[in-house]
């Protein structure tokens, strides 16, 4: 299975940084609260990468020509609702600010050992749980590059900047756009209604929409060994 996934975040490089930074929490509206109350930051300090806005269109629109298997969803986790119970190998290739895969020891044994897993290391819980054949992700010169102390796998792993990826097809078999609000600035967010609005105007259907993370839905987590509650 080819799988085609894009977060917005791709666009915020020059201002990722900082967000990565600061107020970092769990709900959207009280990390975007907090920085602009706290800080002297303002919605002119934000600015999107426009070359990388047109490089994700042309993917992206090229892509939809040729699969209309498609979902949105607002942490990148929620594309596990669709991956969770694919048999066959899959090869992903990820247009993202972050890769993704683990960034901390804790998250790695999180993961692991007890297969909690979030937007940050989505794609090391299909590592351990799937048939993940090749990951290959497309970020920013300075996003954070993978940890080889933290994540030791052996695996097809690579990564690029969008001037060095060579496509020789654009035929996927699930398409994955992430909003990540948390990230995206608040007035940025339309980005990701010209995103649904671009699959309708292809496809003539309602975008799906996962409105949940995958990692918090914790009846996975009422066991233990062989015990279930």
């Amino acid at each position: 299975m080819n799988v085609l996934t894009i977060d917005l975040d791709y666009i915020t490089d020059k201002y990722s940084r900082l967000v990565d930074s600061v107020y970092s929490n769990d709900f959207t509206n009280k990390r975007w609260g907090e920085f602009y109350n706290n800080t002297y930051y303002s919605e002119d300090h934000f600015k999107v990468n426009i070359d990388n806005w047109l490089f994700i269109l042309d993917v992206y629109t090229k892509a939809l020509a040729e699969c209309k298997n498609v979902s949105f969803g607002y942490e990148h986790d929620s594309i596990l609702f669709d991956l969770q119970d694919v048999d066959e190998p899959i090869n992903i290739l990820n247009i993202d600010q972050h890769h993704d895969i683990c960034y901390v020891d804790e998250q790695y044994k999180e993961v692991i050992d007890y297969d909690i897993v979030s937007q940050a290391d989505w794609v090391l819980w299909l590592v351990k749980n799937k048939s993940l054949s090749s990951y290959t992700w497309i970020g920013n010169k300075n996003s954070t590059p993978l940890d080889d102390s933290v994540v030791q796998l052996t695996w097809n792993y690579s990564s690029f900047l969008k001037e060095e990826l060579r496509m020789d097809t654009y035929k996927f078999d699930y398409i994955y756009v992430c909003a990540s609000p948390q990230y995206l600035a608040p007035h940025h967010w339309y980005y990701f209604d010209i995103m649904k609005m671009l699959y309708k105007n292809y496809s003539g259907s309602d975008p799906k929409m996962h409105q949940d993370k995958f990692g918090y839905d914790l009846k996975k987590f009422y066991k233990y060994k062989d015990k279930e509650v």
